[in-house]
């Protein structure tokens, strides 16, 4: 089994929160058919979301998640995305809140990035 691992980051701006997430394939052989999430925080509105550029492959929101089709990553450190996620944070409180994403691939651990809104 290829080792796919993901790198997620995020940052916060006055009204919104934006994520960016890229896949990486470090296994010989190509993958495919992953799905890639991403939780939302309580309340958070999904503002848009996409991949590469503004206006590609959207995402589905499924309840408290954000999640994306991965068809196909080529071996060989290949890496897939950015996956962009704006979230509204004009509804959230101050305070910490969390976002986790993660593949359903068996051995790739979730990342997680917590944003503090003052």
């Amino acid at each position: 089994m290829p080792t796919v691992d993901l790198l997620l980051d995020g940052k916060l701006g006055a009204e919104s929160a934006t994520y960016t997430v890229l896949v990486r394939n470090h296994g010989k052989d190509p993958v495919s058919n992953l799905k890639l999430y991403a939780s939302l925080p309580p309340d958070a509105k999904v503002v848009g979301c996409w991949v590469g550029v503004d206006g590609l492959s959207p995402c589905s929101v499924e309840g408290s998640r954000i999640s994306w089709t991965i068809p196909r990553i080529a071996g060989g450190k290949t890496t897939a995305g950015p996956f962009v996620s704006v979230l509204g944070t004009a509804v959230l409180k101050a305070g910490n809140f969390d976002v986790t994403s993660w593949i359903d691939a068996s051995g790739v651990i979730p990342q997680e990035v917590t944003l503090e809104k003052k």
